[in-house]
């Protein structure tokens, strides 16, 4: 079976090589419409004129379709441009794929992409976890040509290098497109002004996007380490301080026990298709939150640029340290914010005032070199001609 998919592939790669007349900038994201690519795609839109740009969004799940061209045709309607959405993984991707001449994603689209072809890789995360050859270190590294990633500091540079096996001149601190939409918060979501977030990252996934792994066993009576009773006070608080905690699972974090919020009045689970369906990029949701309670998630990176408080609820640190692994020597001196370890330390925050850690900025300052909504427009002004190929002038 192996053999068979590497025969197709190569056989697919020769293909490409026979596109010579690359006239189109695909897009993909995880989940659809979202994230790195979604914020670039939002930047060149409202700043450059892209009526001689074809553009094609590929989507996991088809299911979207209507969604994103609703989104698309509401706001991106102004210039004299088509956008075609096409499935991922049908054979119309798989053609405007071969027709692209650049690639803008955040997990990767095909394994045959020609080196004619510029795949500007927006990768999820600045990780907090170990990820690529940091983590399969039993993998043979192999270096791939055509693929560019921007990082937020010097720090990450040395990480993207050692986990992608790629050179220096490959990445660009330019931050991450999607943080642009952190300076620009929600002044409130469905009515709600006073809202935290938990945002916890996956233990195990769900298999949605044929992406299967177990990093630790979360135990069978709890959901997001939590017991049910440790639910029920948690949305007491919540309900005497009138604030609403809305928690947004990974997208590919296999849930269990949701019933535990039936009975919560104040606390809310906000999915990836809800934010699509309401037109909210998820950073700016993030950016309107009060604080944010999370684990291993690499959102508190970003969520440093807020300034706002930030809790870390790791009672199975000591096992997620030893099955996935940091980045970081030492992970816990990056942490900026109150620690919480069991529910009633996590209960005992909630029920006080949230403040920013002392460590708080000499930990952003040292991973975000690019502080400000910018990046978005420095990765452009590096790439313009390549995306644009000069049918484009700014605006």
């Amino acid at each position: 079976m192996k053999d068979f998919k590497s025969i197709i592939r190569q056989g697919l790669l020769l293909v490409n090589k026979i596109f010579v007349f690359k006239d189109y900038v695909s897009f993909c994201s995880l989940p659809d419409f979202s994230d790195n690519p979604q914020a670039l795609f939002d930047y060149m839109y409202n700043n450059y004129e892209l009526s001689g740009l074809k553009i094609c969004w590929h989507l996991m799940d088809k299911d979207n379709t209507s969604m994103v061209r609703e989104w698309i045709k509401e706001k991106y309607s102004n210039q004299n441009i088509k956008v075609r959405i096409v499935p991922k993984y049908s054979l119309l991707s798989v053609i405007y794929f071969f027709r692209s001449r650049v690639i803008i994603d955040s997990h990767g689209m095909y394994e045959f992409k020609t080196n004619k072809q510029l795949d500007l890789y927006l990768f999820h995360a600045m990780p907090v976890k170990k990820v690529g050859y940091l983590l399969h270190t039993d993998l043979k590294p192999i270096k791939l040509e055509g693929f560019h990633y921007s990082v937020t500091s010097a720090f990450f540079k040395k990480v993207f290098m050692e986990a992608f096996y790629t050179d220096a001149n490959s990445i660009s601190i330019s931050g991450m497109p999607r943080n642009d939409y952190l300076f620009f918060p929600l002044s409130q979501f469905e009515g709600v002004k006073d809202y935290i977030l938990f945002m916890p990252t996956f233990r195990k996934t769900n298999g949605k996007y044929n992406f299967n792994r177990t990093d630790i066993i979360e135990p069978l009576n709890t959901l997001f380490n939590i017991s049910e009773i440790g639910w029920k006070r948690i949305d007491n608080i919540l309900t005497g301080k009138k604030i609403i905690m809305y928690i947004k699972p990974h997208p590919s974090d296999k849930l269990q026990n949701i019933h535990f919020l039936d009975e919560c009045k104040n606390i809310k689970i906000i999915s990836d298709k809800l934010l699509l369906e309401k037109k909210v990029p998820l950073y700016q949701f993030i950016a309107g939150s009060l604080c944010l309670i999370t684990d291993y998630s690499s959102t508190y990176i970003d969520y440093l640029l807020t300034n706002k408080p930030i809790c870390f609820f790791i009672p199975d640190y000591d096992s997620y340290k030893k099955n996935r692994g940091f980045v970081f020597d030492d992970f816990e001196s990056m942490l900026t914010g109150r620690v919480c370890r069991n529910e009633e330390e996590l209960e005992e925050f909630l029920s006080g005032q949230y403040k920013v850690s002392n460590n708080y900025q000499e930990v952003k300052e040292f991973i975000h070199e690019i502080r400000g909504p910018y990046s978005s427009e420095l990765l452009m002004k590096e790439f313009e001609e390549i995306i644009l190929k000069k049918r484009g002038t700014k605006k």
